[in-house]
């Protein structure tokens, strides 16, 4: 196909022979606001639907809230891998308990700032469980988990950690809601068999809090591909801060 050579150089010439707007006219123009141009991209950027940012819960669709159960789905929003996980879920918690300390206990010694890990392997079930536990001190016991139905809502998005303009460790801010479905998410993502169904299956590994002599467990549910929690708690329990 050929370009139409002459019909751009009458373009041209046409756009050579206007007159330059006078002073008065760019004045004018400057003071106009009722025909201001606005870029294209920011046109098609205000047809989207994504909404505004408010100081309150950012709802999730349920497309969005799939990625909290998915190899693909987590690996993109944590840029970990999946056999990273590990490494990830132990940064993510000593990085929660660091932050607790920066907010709680900002002047107190190291003798009252203290934080312990355990890494176990479990093989007394199928498949093999690596048990991760983070423990840290709370000397004042300060309230902590203050809203833990939503922390675990797939339908919002609450973070302690939002709105913040300060650096803080962990800033992901919903680690404790995306590491109880990383289970899931192996568990199903490695299933050749198309003959196997997880719809009437689910994962029954919970996610443990213990906090203000109080033992909290989290378990995921996963109804067609959405989501949800069961909470069972509060049970009283006696633990002790081992050094």
């Amino acid at each position: 196909m050929f370009r139409n050579n002459s019909k751009i150089n009458a373009d041209k010439n046409r756009k050579s022979k206007r007159k330059p707007l006078s002073k008065d006219s760019l004045k004018k123009m400057e003071n106009d606001t009722t025909n201001i141009h606005v870029d294209k991209e920011l046109k098609n950027a205000s047809k989207t639907s994504t909404p505004l940012r408010t100081g309150g819960p950012v709802y999730t669709s349920t497309s969005q809230k799939k990625r909290y159960i998915t190899i693909a789905g987590i690996e993109s929003d944590t840029s970990y891998q999946e056999y990273q996980w590990p490494i990830f879920a132990e940064k993510e918690l000593h990085d929660n308990a660091f932050d607790f300390f920066k907010e709680n206990y900002p002047n107190a010694t190291s003798n009252e700032r203290k934080i312990a890990t355990r890494v176990k392997l479990d093989t007394t079930v199928q498949p093999k469980m690596l048990r991760i536990a983070v423990r840290n001190s709370n000397i004042d016991n300060f309230p902590v988990f203050q809203n833990l139905d939503g922390i675990f809502d797939y339908d919002n998005w609450v973070s302690t950690k939002r709105n913040q303009h300060r650096m803080t460790a962990g800033g992901l801010g919903d680690f404790l809601k995306r590491v109880l479905g990383m289970g899931y998410a192996s568990w199903t993502g490695h299933n050749d068999n198309p003959k196997d169904s997880f719809e009437d299956e689910q994962w029954e590994e919970p996610v443990i809090l213990r906090f203000n002599g109080k033992e909290y467990k989290v378990f995921l549910i996963v109804n067609n591909d959405n989501p949800l929690t069961r909470k069972e708690g509060a049970h009283h329990c006696r633990y002790r801060y081992r050094h």
